[in-house]
């Protein structure tokens, strides 16, 4: 079906899927225009979804289009989508359900978010790289200015959906959920989607160093720098959990250094909530996790904890892969069995012993918040001459208690399993 007019309506959401309609219809009567998601073999087909009288859930109509090109939900044909719309909200003809339980009229139409994009406010400069279902390129978000007026720089996710099942799909825009309720100097900057129509773009901060390990192979920074750069990681990640976002993938890799900053990025496994049990199915990086989770596939605030010290460790060491020499397995193994990295000659003892003894114990709940260890690191970096910058934005109030009331809860439900995760190198 080709109506071209629809796209440019602020009514229209395009390839969002039903997680995020479902956050935006709220009321009998708000409506809004889609797309549907992807089945492989078959055309994409414009959708309807709208709230009933007397309902709180939303109903999805397919529009579709009869032998002489007409568009129609019920037995009315139009020549085009807007003009479906606009007769069903002007005259208040309800559109019934197939079972004809549920009558719907069409009232408050809901438009587009502000980090619901159009193709055209990107303009796409350089590519950068390409993965496996699309490409990563250098940018302008052209109605987002500068502190000189000019067009903000943005690294732009292009996705070729063709390429994708439903579900990849989904965790793109599930990580984009997640992404646009962060806002910190240290949390990689989400500006939005655009996904009126293919291919869909994640437009992010654009961090002019890179990932930081790649930064840290080819800088050589001096050691107070390294101190400042675990520093800013720990603010980042205080900051995500303070959202109550577990991030499960801290690593060198899965951050980017810009402006002379680290910033947490790649959400791709972050989960809500301060508890989380994994599939020990799924492969996991193995080098960065803490023995709870190797052997019971449990996943706390805590977890990311020991994380942040293996991240701090290879800052140290110029982004060097943890446990050199060893394989995944024996990692694994030894890990369990209480084997810990011991830092260079050239580290201050006083940042080493913290790492170790807090962020390294074998029971998560002998290790601190990241609250805890953002102070730990902001007076350490003073004592040896380094800038902590502006204090850190987010104030974590409320988090370490819950965290200490549900400590009895969460031993008392993990599996007594000692099954292993499946390795990731």
């Amino acid at each position: 079906m080709a109506d071209k007019g629809i796209l440019s309506q602020p009514y229209y959401h395009g390839l969002l899927p039903r997680e995020d309609i479902l956050e935006m219809l709220h009321k009998p009567g708000d409506f809004l225009v889609r797309t549907s998601e992807p089945v492989k073999g078959q055309p994409r087909q414009f959708i309807l979804s709208a709230i009933g009288s007397g309902q709180s859930s939303v109903n999805h109509f397919v529009i579709r289009e009869s032998e002489n090109k007409k568009v129609f939900v019920d037995q009315r044909g139009f020549s085009t989508i807007i003009e479906l719309v606009n007769h069903y909200v002007s005259q208040k003809e309800p559109i019934f359900t197939k079972d004809q339980k549920v009558k719907v009229v069409l009232k408050h139409a809901v438009e587009r978010q502000k980090w619901e994009l159009q193709h055209e406010d990107v303009e796409l400069t350089k590519k950068l790289g390409e993965g496996a279902f699309g490409e990563v390129w250098k940018g302008k978000l052209l109605k987002v200015k500068d502190a000189n007026g000019q067009p903000v720089l943005v690294a732009v996710k292009t996705a070729k959906l063709e390429a994708m099942n439903k579900e990849q799909i989904k965790e793109i825009m599930r990580e984009a959920r997640l992404m646009r309720n962060l806002d910190h100097i240290n949390v990689v900057k989400f500006y939005g989607v655009a996904a009126g129509t293919e291919p869909l773009y994640v437009i992010m901060e654009l961090a002019d160093g890179g990932a930081l390990d790649s930064a840290l192979a080819k800088q050589n920074f001096p050691m107070i720098k390294k101190y400042e750069m675990i520093y800013q990681a720990a603010c980042g990640l205080a900051y995500i959990h303070e959202k109550e976002l577990m991030h499960r993938d801290v690593a060198a890799r899965n951050c980017l250094y810009g402006g002379g900053q680290v910033k947490i990025a790649d959400f791709g496994l972050t989960r809500p909530g301060i508890q989380y049990k994994m599939d020990l199915k799924k492969k996991v990086p193995i080098r960065w996790l803490p023995p709870e989770t190797i052997q019971h596939g449990l996943y706390t605030p805590q977890t990311d904890v020991f994380a942040f010290g293996i991240m701090a460790w290879e800052i140290i060491e110029n982004g060097k892969e943890p446990y050199p020499g060893m394989k995944v397995l024996e990692v694994a193994l030894k890990v369990c069995q209480g084997y810990r990295m011991n830092f260079n000659t050239d580290v201050h003892y006083e940042f080493s012993g913290y790492i170790k003894e807090n962020c390294w114990p074998a029971s998560w709940e002998k290790r601190p918040i990241m609250k805890d260890v953002v102070k730990f690191m902001k007076e350490f970096v003073k004592q040896q001459g380094g800038d902590t910058g502006p204090e850190p934005q987010g104030v974590i109030k409320k988090l370490g208690k819950k965290l200490k009331k549900n400590s009895k809860e969460k031993r008392s439900s993990m599996s007594p399993t000692t099954a292993t995760a499946t390795a990731r190198p």
